[in-house]
């Protein structure tokens, strides 16, 4: 990370104010993330809010979910040294898929528990999506396996927030320290190709600029 913000700071005349913006924001949660490696809850949080810093465009009415899957897309096809290939594929594969095999953290487990479908339309749903899950992995579809991790972060972030679990709870320490230790590797990952492309991605003014409260 240290490489990272001494390029950053090395090339920063080149970039926008709004790029800049989004790339300090994002450092400052993501050092504050490493600072809180004693308290999982806190970190994936602030892990958490360096993603939404890098990507979100704010708005109400943005489609959160379309607007992740359409940063990850174009993170993907701007990785042409495939570092994030390389990850899933190395040593954090086994963490990746024992996220992705996690049904507590798909919509369709909780859809079935809090009765909006039944167990069949459930089990269905899962299987699917696990076969989705296997045919990229076969496929070396790195798009699509980034999309399903990040939707299995996404839901355990909706949890944390909407107060669905309890801090520092014994029932979900396993899925928050392997989410910690992946978004821990793959966020600089994502700063480095944003920085390496300021002029191929595109990002929309922050919703929330730099403002002086008196």
């Amino acid at each position: 990370m240290q490489l990272l913000e001494e390029i950053f700071k090395e090339q920063k005349p080149q970039y926008s104010a709004d790029l800049k913006l989004r790339i300090q924001r994002a450092f400052s949660w993501f050092n504050k993330a490493n600072s809180l490696d004693q308290d999982l809850d806190l970190q994936f949080l602030s892990f958490w809010i360096c993603l939404n810093a890098l990507y979100q465009q704010e708005a109400e009415q943005t489609d959160n979910a379309q607007c992740l899957n359409a940063f990850l897309t174009a993170i993907v096809i701007k990785d042409q040294y495939r570092k994030i290939e390389t990850f899933i594929s190395g040593q954090y594969r086994q963490c990746v898929i024992s996220l992705l095999e996690n049904k507590y953290l798909t919509q369709s487990y909780w859809d079935y528990q809090n009765k909006i479908i039944p167990l069949e339309v459930c089990q269905q749903q899962l299987q699917q999506d696990q076969s989705n899950i296997r045919a990229a992995f076969e496929q070396q579809n790195i798009t699509q396996i980034l999309q399903s991790l990040f939707a299995r972060f996404y839901m355990l972030n909706k949890q944390i927030i909407n107060g669905g679990s309890s801090y520092q709870s014994d029932m979900n320490r396993k899925p928050l320290n392997e989410s910690c230790t992946l978004l821990n590797r793959l966020l600089p990952i994502f700063m480095l190709i944003v920085l390496e492309n300021t002029d191929i991605i595109r990002f929309p003014k922050p919703y929330y600029p730099m403002q002086q409260f008196s």
